[in-house]
C-alpha cells in the first residue's frame, strides 16, 4: 500500500478525509472521507461512492482463480453480508459482481464474469442500515407513514423498503412486519431513488474512496446509475462518452439526465459528433461545451441504441491519492 496524500480543499472541495484512515493495513484503502447530500421532499436519486473498506485484495491467474492469495472460506465468512468482487485490471477492468459462492481458491458470481488474469478488490455491499441509520430517515409502521427507499431490481423495476419504527431496520413495503433474511445490500453501480415524505433530510455517505472506475448498466432505455467517485467527476472526464451514442443533436444520441434541483426535474446532455467532439445541452446543441458539468451522485443514462456496458471514469488525480 502506498501512503496516503494530503487532500487539498481545491482538489476535493466536497468531500471530507477522516484522519487516522487505517494507513498501511492490508486490504484497507488508502483514503477514507464522507460527503453529505440533501433530500427534499419527494423523490431523490442518491448515488453511493464511497464504500466499506476492502477485505482480500488479489490477483486472478485465470478465470475467478487465485491460488496465491486469501484462503476465500476463511475471509468471505459473515452470513449476513453481501460480498462484492471489483476487477481492476484485464478485458473486464471495472466490473462489479455479486460474490454468490467461493471454495478456497476460486469464485462464482452472479452472472458469471470472464476475468481472465486481473487484479481484484473485494468488499462487502453497504447496507441500507448503513446508508440511512435509524434517525435519518422518516419511519413508521409500514411504508404510508415512512420515507421510502426504492433500489433497482434488474429487471427494469424497483423493490421498495422503509425504516420500521418497530423492527429499527429496513423492511420490505411489502412485507412490513417481519424481519428481512438479513440486512438490504446497495450495489453500488446502480443509484437509487429516496422519497422524502415530509421535511428535507440530509445524509452522510462515508467509507473507503475507490480509486478506479466502474462498469455501469447502459440498457436500451432509461438506466439509473452512480457516479463513480464522490466529487469531481464531470462529463467530460467521465469517459462516457466512449460508449454511448454521439450525433448532431440529442435526437440521434444517448442522452444523460442530471437532477437540477428540488422538484424531480434534469438537465439534459449529449455528446456531440461535431469536430472537436464534446457533451452539449440538448436544448442548446450548438451552443458551449458543457465538459466542465459535474455529474450528480446519482443520475440516467438514456440509451438509444442497444444495450452495451459503459466505464464510468474517475478523475486521473484520484490515482495518486
Amino acid at each position: 500500500m502506498k501512503m496516503k496524500k494530503i487532500i487539498t480543499a481545491a482538489s476535493l472541495a466536497g468531500f471530507v478525509a477522516m484522519p487516522g484512515s487505517a494507513l498501511g493495513q492490508a486490504a484497507t484503502s488508502d483514503v477514507v472521507g464522507y460527503y453529505t447530500q440533501t433530500l427534499n421532499p419527494g423523490f431523490n436519486i442518491l448515488g453511493v461512492a464511497l464504500h466499506s473498506a476492502p477485505v482480500a485484495t488479489g490477483t486472478f491467474e485465470s478465470d475467478l482463480t487465485d491460488t496465491d492469495g486469501p484462503d476465500f472460506t476463511t475471509v468471505l465468512t459473515d452470513t449476513n453480508a453481501t460480498y462484492l468482487l471489483e476487477v481492476e485490471t484485464g478485458p473486464q477492468a471495472g466490473a462489479v459482481a455479486e460474490i454468490t459462492a467461493q471454495t478456497a481458491t476460486t469464485l462464482t458470481v452472479d452472472g458469471g464474469l470472464p476475468t481472465g488474469g486481473a487484479d481484484y478488490t473485494i468488499r462487502t455491499a453497504l447496507t441500507l442500515n448503513e446508508l440511512f441509520p435509524d434517525g435519518t430517515l422518516r419511519s413508521g409502521f409500514g411504508a404510508a407513514d415512512s420515507d421510502v427507499v426504492f433500489l433497482p431490481d434488474g429487471t427494469g423495476g424497483f423493490d421498495q423498503f422503509f425504516f420500521s419504527s418497530i423492527g429499527t431496520e429496513f423492511r420490505s413495503v411489502t412485507d412490513a412486519f417481519n424481519s428481512p433474511p438479513r440486512p438490504i445490500s446497495v450495489f453500488y453501480p446502480d443509484a437509487l431513488f429516496v422519497q422524502i415524505t415530509d421535511t428535507a433530510r440530509t445524509v452522510v455517505i462515508a467509507g473507503d474512496l475507490k480509486s478506479t472506475g466502474t462498469v455501469v448498466a447502459a440498457e436500451s432505455g432509461f438506466n439509473l446509475v452512480a457516479s463513480p467517485g464522490p466529487v469531481g467527476t464531470t462529463l467530460g472526464n467521465s469517459n462516457l462518452s466512449a460508449s454511448l451514442d454521439s450525433g448532431f443533436g440529442a435526437a440521434d444520441s444517448d442522452v444523460v439526465f442530471l437532477p437540477n434541483g428540488p422538484g424531480g426535474t434534469f438537465t439534459q446532455y449529449f455528446f456531440s459528433s461535431l469536430a472537436p467532439g464534446s457533451w452539449r445541452l440538448a436544448t442548446d446543441a450548438f451552443g458551449a461545451s458543457q465538459d466542465d458539468v459535474e455529474l450528480t451522485s446519482g443520475f440516467f443514462i438514456q440509451r438509444n441504441d442497444v444495450s452495451t456496458a459503459v466505464i464510468a471514469a474517475v478523475p486521473d488525480f484520484y490515482a495518486g491519492l
